[in-house]
């Protein structure tokens, strides 16, 4: 219980809330909390294409240093919407020669980017915290 608080809160200090702030809060709020942030997010993307889209999966993961990470999408022909939460860059690939150093893959601290993918490879220096929502 307190593994998934604390991973909360890791998240939310990322997008710039004070640490102290969320300890006094309780899981439910903090999940609310993080949930508006990623429909800010989302917002922003849906924006930029004038679309308006469903969420049909979310999922956040905080990637190990030098170890690759693959995620399968859960459903077929989902746009999956990359964003990177903090601690690092992150390469991001739709082609297993993902690799850190190039440029083109490179997703920076609030940076969101869309692929149109069924599986994507990401890889770090560091230890970032990725967003990973799909949409349809």
């Amino acid at each position: 219980m307190a593994t998934r608080k604390n991973n909360l809160i890791a998240q939310l200090v990322v997008l710039g809330y004070l640490e102290s702030d969320m300890k006094k809060m309780k899981i439910n709020q903090l999940q609310q909390l993080l949930q508006n942030e990623k429909s800010v997010s989302l917002a922003a993307v849906s924006n930029e294409n004038d679309k308006t889209k469903e969420v049909v999966a979310e999922f956040t993961q905080q990637l190990l240093s030098n170890h690759k990470f693959i995620y399968n999408s859960q459903y077929k022909e989902a746009t999956l919407v990359i964003e990177n939460l903090g601690y690092g860059d992150i390469y991001v690939s739709e082609q297993s020669d993902v690799s850190v150093g190039q440029e083109f893959q490179r997703i920076i601290f609030k940076e969101i980017r869309e692929f149109q993918a069924s599986k994507l490879f990401m890889i770090s220096n560091s230890q970032p915290v990725v967003s990973i929502i799909e949409v349809k």
